[in-house]
């Protein structure tokens, strides 16, 4: 990903608020985040935050396969999405809300 981008910033219909690697959203670092990867409640959580999305594209960019959610008085208060489905350490995650 390019390091030179100032956030936030428009990315394929959406507002990207920030990016970091998953290894920086660790447990350890952020016990606040819980993983979602059911593609169901993956699409739920994005269709409740407003997020563009295509689950049924073929390209991987239209789509988040996995999230990292923060919920606070029964609200996302941060999404991170990740267009792969095992969000390796090497990936990167971009916050939605």
């Amino acid at each position: 990903m390019n390091v030179n981008i100032e956030y936030p910033t428009e990315y394929r219909g959406n507002t990207i608020y920030d990016e970091k690697r998953v290894s920086e959203l660790q447990p350890d670092k952020h016990p606040e985040l819980s993983l979602v990867t059911g593609s169901r409640e993956v699409n739920d959580i994005l269709d409740i935050c407003g997020i563009e999305h295509d689950p049924e594209s073929i390209v991987l960019e239209d789509s988040y396969n996995s999230l990292l959610v923060n919920v606070e008085n029964g609200e996302y208060s941060e999404v991170w999405g990740i267009h792969q489905s095992v969000p390796h350490l090497s990936h990167y995650a971009v916050k939605l809300v």
